[in-house]
């Protein structure tokens, strides 16, 4: 079996789809024969018999739900460093990554432009009709 052939969270989902269709298709041809033709390993299928969702993908689903309650507490205003941040506020142990990679799989982006910009004070000066006098104004004791 080849080990790039798994690689990716697609290529995941491609092997449980594998794994179905052996499921659905067992009674006509035998499991080893389909598993060598597919390209999948035998003790594979039979794990996920026993287990067909992981417990990285419940955990995934769990933080899930934790990461879309915080994106819509803020509006969609924060990104996967705040949400990051708002998990950890709350308890939960798991990397800036993890909350990048399930933000990004499930279309959650951050909502741009909500910055408040400054104005210096040299250029509100300079709008000001009089801007340029230095004069000392005294007044009469």
């Amino acid at each position: 079996m080849r080990r790039d052939f798994m690689a990716t969270k697609r290529n995941r989902n491609h092997v449980r789809l594998v794994y179905q269709f052996i499921e659905a298709n067992k009674a006509r041809n035998s499991v080893e024969t389909m598993c060598q033709v597919l390209e999948v390993a035998p003790s594979g299928y039979y794990a996920w018999l026993k287990k067909p969702i992981s417990d990285r993908a419940q955990e995934d689903a769990r933080l899930l739900r934790l990461i879309r309650a915080s994106f819509v507490r803020s509006h969609g205003i924060y990104g996967a460093p705040r949400v990051f941040l708002d998990l950890r506020e709350a308890g939960e142990t798991c990397s800036k990554h993890r909350v990048e990679r399930l933000m990004r799989e499930n279309g959650m982006r951050a909502q741009g432009g909500f910055r408040i910009k400054r104005v210096s004070c040299q250029r509100r000066l300079k709008s000001d009709p009089f801007w340029g006098w230095n004069a000392e104004v005294k007044l009469p004791p």
